[in-house]
């Protein structure tokens, strides 16, 4: 059924449904990777953890914090187990995105072009050779689905245990926006980013609810996340360059390239904060209750039909 609550469902059983189709898409992407697969695999597979987790922490209240706890945890370290090529992979991305800016000669990072390369090509060689990590990341994916399984979640309190972990989502986001706006550090914006993945990704699931509104406002969402993961792809970027410096014909060069990342880096977070002041517009209970709201009219019109 995808990524997505279904009409009638409820809601903690639609959250689990679609917890357990993530994980097995997940396994699935990690199947018999080879070559220039294997990049692509990963990346889906990392892609369906992230909103595996952000079902998780929906479900948090009615999970108690025991297994809330074991739950995140597993998917979190299946998600690191996966990250080797990542870094590589973001690396030669960010450096090929600056130069398409055009703001900066290809000669003056040629050397660190090189050398980004022949590290991506290696670590993902590795990762090919290397079974293990994409092994564990499958063990944990397989008992990570097969708890949620047996999960109880039946109850009266179903539909506010939800709402209240949607509330501490948004507040969550709210809170680290402020956080990065007083102090925006790399580690700050990367916290923020975070838990614009978690908003983006609830209002995917309750997109059916009022497809109009709901589909556009997590393209907004994801449109922020691109945004900030632009922004932390440079931090990393510029730390490569500096650790490699010798690659660098003259200072001056690495120099000219730590300027344009900056200038770029400006850029992102100037139209990251204007976006961000429309998508944390709310209070954080006045928009979980608009949201279950939106889901009670469109269960009830389901029914009337």
């Amino acid at each position: 059924m995808g990524y997505r609550l279904a009409c009638g469902e409820p809601v903690a059983d639609g959250l689990r449904r679609a917890l357990v189709e993530e994980l097995d898409s997940a396994a699935a992407a990690l199947a018999d990777l080879r070559g220039e697969q294997l990049a692509e695999g990963v990346h889906e597979a990392r892609k369906s953890l992230k909103k595996s987790r952000t079902i998780i922490r929906l479900l948090r209240d009615l999970l108690g914090q025991e297994r809330y706890a074991v739950a995140n945890g597993r998917l979190r370290a299946a998600g690191r187990a996966l990250s080797s090529t990542r870094d590589a992979d973001v690396l030669v991305a960010g450096l090929e995105g600056i130069l398409a800016r055009g703001q900066l000669q290809p000669a003056t990072v040629a050397g660190l072009r090189e050398r980004l390369a022949a590290e991506r090509a290696e670590a993902h060689r590795l990762a090919t050779e290397l079974a293990g990590p994409r092994s564990e990341a499958l063990e944990r994916i397989a008992a990570g689905r097969a708890d949620a399984e047996r999960w109880q979640l039946a109850g009266a309190d179903q539909t506010a245990a939800v709402l209240a972990g949607l509330t501490r989502l948004y507040r969550r986001g709210q809170r680290r926006m402020l956080a990065a706006h007083e102090d925006p550090s790399p580690t700050a914006l990367h916290e923020w980013r975070k838990r614009v993945k978690d908003l983006g990704y609830t209002l995917r699931l309750v997109a059916p609810a009022w497809p109009a509104v709901l589909e556009p406002l997590a393209a907004e969402a994801q449109r922020q996340w691109d945004l900030l993961g632009d922004d932390h792809d440079l931090v990393l970027l510029a730390e490569a360059a500096t650790v490699r410096s010798e690659v660098f014909a003259r200072r001056t060069d690495l120099d000219a390239f730590h300027d344009v990342i900056a200038a770029r880096r400006a850029e992102l977070q100037q139209e990251a904060f204007a976006l961000g002041a429309r998508l944390y517009a709310d209070k954080p209970n006045a928009f979980a209750r608009r949201i279950d709201t939106w889901l009670e009219v469109w269960n009830a019109d389901d029914q009337a039909r």
